[in-house]
């Protein structure tokens, strides 16, 4: 029985059997955070009180009526699952059901009859199955022949082909929750990652893959620009400048504080994806995410594994990125300590005062409003990401140095120079990313001379 009523909520509920790969075994219990699970075939009844109904992973094969062991009319419900890492089921009497077809994918929504909730519950039909639609371009065909919401549990959880939530939600919640559930499908459910051993691999991914969806469901067009990954940004500079911040290579169970998990993965892994734009370019970084997941599924893959990926769809070295991200707290924090506009020449001094180096781009910002746009890379990524046309290319910026000059052919009055511009690092203190100049200021002081 949980909160909401719902009788039964069957998730981590048999023995089951534990991974076996290059690492050895991995037994660890389940702790209300992370899973690893090895893939199988499910043949599975369940009997129940005549009248409940149920959802479950799998696909229903038969439901046959047979007496209950007190005599009272029961139901056994025959579902069966193939390659699937577990199986979960809920179940309650109050149960109704709603079912749409997405992509040739069976999509089914059960929760229970109650009319402060029937209204949300059909209008998330319909952005259930935008949700399963975009994903499924964005990231790869879902492969399975179902998928279930259903009212259950303790807030929300993903398993194969279904997902427990909890249903009494605003609708932004309600969708917000099953997109996020629905999205592990991918990065759970068919790549499998150990999420125990690399947490942020599938929380992180999953709200990567979540946060482009939801912008998409409810794009608000005064808005257009606006970063849909912006909270998790903030969420892990707030916890890096806390100090409180854990590395990712931490195991899920054993880190020190609940926040420091939750930011580590979620936020964290999240960045991790979104802030590689910067370093090989998003539209590259977006076709290897598809690659990745094409190459990767069903094949419970590892960091270096996503790492090698990067690496082939960019053809840059990535080994530092992911050495800083994952096994360290080291932030990333640049600035421009000066710009000198002189003789045709505009000279900057730009410093790492963070711990992580990454490539820099610089856009400088001319009276009459076009730009000029400068992209740094760093000698040790071995490489750059492409150029946007007119873009200039400058000397590599070494890792061990923390100061760097840059001089660019001045096009006029500047009126302001940015460092990453398009937000895409997370830098944790942007205040210094830029320097700007009072051209109107500039200009008063001219008419009184």
């Amino acid at each position: 029985m949980n909160i909401e009523g719902v009788e039964y909520s069957m998730t981590q509920w048999f023995p089951k059997l534990c991974e076996f790969d290059h690492h050895g075994w991995h037994t660890n219990p389940y702790i209300g955070r992370e899973f690893h699970g090895i893939w199988g075939n499910f043949d599975v009844h369940i009997h129940l009180p005549e009248g409940y109904g149920i959802g479950a992973t799998g696909v229903k094969q038969s439901t046959t009526s047979s007496p209950m062991p007190t005599g009272l009319p029961g139901t056994i419900h025959h579902y069966k699952a193939s390659n699937v890492i577990d199986f979960a089921w809920a179940a309650d009497p109050d149960f109704i059901e709603e079912a749409v077809d997405v992509d040739g994918v069976t999509l089914r929504l059960i929760h229970q009859a109650n009319a402060e909730i029937d209204s949300n519950w059909t209008v998330l039909a319909d952005y259930a199955a935008q949700a399963m639609a975009y994903i499924n371009e964005d990231i790869g065909p879902y492969m399975y022949p179902e998928y279930t919401v259903i009212q259950g549990g303790d807030g929300g959880m993903e398993y194969p082909m279904i997902t427990l939530i909890t249903g009494e939600r605003s609708l932004r919640s309600l969708v917000g929750v099953t997109v996020h559930e629905m999205a592990h499908s991918w990065f759970q459910g068919m790549v499998a990652t150990n999420e125990s051993l690399h947490e942020w691999m599938d929380e992180g991914f999953t709200s990567w893959a979540e946060s482009r969806c939801m912008a998409s469901l409810f794009a608000d067009p005064m808005k257009p620009d606006e970063n849909p990954h912006k909270w998790a940004y903030a969420s892990y500079i707030n916890q890096n400048l806390s100090g409180n911040e854990e590395p990712l290579i931490t195991h899920a169970d054993h880190y020190k504080t609940n926040r420091a998990y939750g930011v580590g993965a979620y936020s964290k892994g999240e960045v991790l994806v979104e802030q590689l734009g910067a370093v090989m370019g998003t539209e590259v970084r977006d076709e290897a995410m598809r690659t990745y997941f094409k190459n990767w599924a069903f094949k419970h893959p590892g960091p270096n594994d996503f790492k090698r990926e990067m690496e082939r769809a960019s053809g840059l070295e990535l080994d530092w990125y992911f050495q800083y991200m994952m096994h360290t707290t080291d932030a990333v924090d640049y600035a421009v300590e000066s710009v000198v506009n002189n003789e045709g020449t505009v000279t900057l001094e730009l410093s790492r005062r963070g711990d992580m180096p990454m490539p820099q781009d610089v856009t400088l910002t001319w009276e009459n409003g076009s730009t000029t746009l400068v992209h740094i890379p760093l000698v040790m990524m071995r490489g750059h990401r492409t150029l946007a046309d007119g873009e200039i290319l400058a000397a590599d910026w070494p890792w061990v140095d923390v100061n760097y000059t840059l001089e660019v052919p001045s096009q006029g009055k500047l009126s302001a120079v940015t460092l990453d511009a398009e937000g895409l690092q997370a830098d944790v203190h942007r205040d210094n990313n830029a320097i700007t100049f009072d051209l109107e200021r500039d200009q008063e002081a001219r008419q009184s001379n």
